[in-house]
């Protein structure tokens, strides 16, 4: 899509140039992008690669305290913002724009309330974060693992599954499981412990309807195997192995 649309002189985040009427050669994309997936929430527009700047790009001790390496935070661009005190997760779309910066706070006396904020607003709805590393992986295993966290997915990678992604949320958006059922491949769900009820029944819903689209399975420790709210990379690579085994095919 994104060579057509330079070939053509289009831009990639819009439906056409204000100025054009749409092109002829364009039209048939309308057949193939169902409408049904359109978000109306924050346009996805990318960002000038300076804003990165004002940024200490440093490897974090706090995430290396959590099992993600040196290496993995460099190359997902792991950095620090001084003045608000946060872990700096820059948000890159599948092509690899930056599109958004999140903001992990380190300071204990704000975390229950301001644990996260996006320091450059974005559409959560409509990324799936880390898929432009994870691509590659994702195709060669033709297998994708869904986690809830951005963190999740360092973390994976840090162990050597590199075929992940973060949806930042429970369930993904429309848009979001549209891009990742264009995939072709195994789909993976890995939620968080202690699920509440009403969650259950809206992932059990949400199974219900994309269980026909594609093989699904959900990996979720039944067992105690983690800790409460952790993910189920969280405690290590056997842990998360274990867990791996005994994922349930959804039918």
């Amino acid at each position: 899509m994104k060579f057509i649309c330079d070939c053509c002189e289009y831009d990639y985040y819009s439906l056409k140039k204000e100025e054009e009427k749409e092109s002829e050669l364009l039209k048939w994309l309308d057949t193939i992008e169902s409408k049904k997936f359109e978000q109306k929430d924050i346009e996805l527009k990318p960002l000038n690669e300076i804003i990165l700047n004002q940024y200490v790009l440093y490897p974090n001790e706090w995430l290396l305290n959590e099992h993600i390496d040196i290496k993995t935070q460099k190359l997902f661009e792991i950095c620090y913002d001084i003045r608000s005190e946060r872990i700096v997760y820059p948000i890159r779309d599948e092509i690899g724009s930056l599109i958004g910066c999140k903001g992990r706070t380190t300071n204990k006396d704000i975390e229950d309330e301001y644990k996260f904020l996006p320091l450059y607003i974005y559409p959560k709805s409509k990324i799936c974060y880390g898929l432009h590393l994870t691509l590659p992986h994702i195709k060669q295993k033709k297998k994708i693992y869904v986690f809830e966290a951005e963190k999740s997915v360092l973390k994976m990678w840090s162990m050597s599954y590199k075929n992940s992604i973060g949806i930042g949320g429970l369930i993904p958006s429309e848009t979001q499981m549209n891009k990742i059922l264009k995939l072709n491949c195994d789909i993976v769900f890995a939620w968080d412990s202690a699920l509440k009820e009403d969650d259950k029944k809206n992932i059990n819903k949400f199974l219900e309807e994309y269980k026909i689209l594609a093989n699904i399975y959900v990996i979720y420790d039944k067992w105690n195997l983690t800790k409460e709210k952790d993910s189920p990379c969280d405690r290590g690579i056997e842990i998360w192995e274990e867990l791996n085994k005994r994922r349930v095919k959804i039918s």
